[in-house]
């Protein structure tokens, strides 16, 4: 067996830019606790690691936005950050997903590539400002419909403003839970949905798009790629 090569066991904070990565992607390195990035941190890029759920992952607050404050394995705000390759947990007894992410800056994306979410919980919470590609969820519960993606919207509710979170990336992923979930869901009622560039596509076992929205919500301006499901 391939020794262990790193294991972070309450929170990582990198005050710059990180790249971490496994050295043996058969044996994934463990960040047991939570990851804390923000805007000095952007550019970070995290590849083959396993985040696993600790005490440390189930504290709120630690962002000063009212809407960012939930729980969660990796919390994120104002930086763009990219995983690759990484395992997620989530848990709905605790509140904790496996990716927080409260940036609305354009070009600072959430890019996560051939993941694996699983759990009981949502996998990811975040603004419209992401790229998730190619990933496996398996998160199920019966309290209710998870969604793979939960997802605060573009600018403040009834305004129409456009804050910068307008790129929404949802293609090739799979749910390999035998009850499906909604890939991308779009409900906030605190958020407008405005002037949004959607491409959700090529995804097995989800609900559609359309199913996943609410008639509270303001989705004025909305653009569809070609080839992307539409509301």
């Amino acid at each position: 067996m391939a020794k262990l090569l790193f294991s972070h066991p309450r929170v990582f904070r990198p005050l710059v830019a990180t790249s971490m990565r496994s050295a043996d992607v058969a044996n994934k390195a463990v960040i047991a606790g939570r990851l804390e990035l923000n805007g000095y941190a952007d550019g970070s890029v995290f590849e083959n690691l396993k985040f696993q759920i600790t005490d440390d992952s189930k504290k709120k607050n630690i962002f000063t936005g009212t809407n960012y404050k939930y729980p969660a394995i990796a919390t994120l705000y104002a930086t763009g950050v990219t995983f690759d390759g990484c395992e997620f947990e989530s848990d709905i007894a605790t509140g904790v997903c496996g990716i927080n992410y409260g940036s609305h800056a354009s070009g600072k994306l959430l890019k996560v590539n051939n993941c694996k979410f699983e759990g009981d919980f949502y996998a990811i919470r975040t603004r419209t400002c992401f790229e998730i590609t190619n990933n496996e969820f398996n998160v199920y519960t019966d309290q209710g419909t998870l969604a793979a993606v939960w997802t605060w919207g573009n600018g403040e509710a009834k305004t129409q403003k456009n804050a910068g979170a307008t790129s929404v990336v949802f293609t090739g992923n799979k749910n390999v839970n035998a009850s499906k979930v909604y890939g991308v869901q779009l409900t906030s009622t605190t958020f407008n949905y405005c002037h949004i560039n959607f491409d959700v596509q090529n995804n097995t076992n989800f609900y559609e798009l359309k199913d996943a929205i609410s008639s509270a919500c303001d989705y004025t301006g909305k653009v569809f790629a070609e080839g992307s499901e539409t509301f």
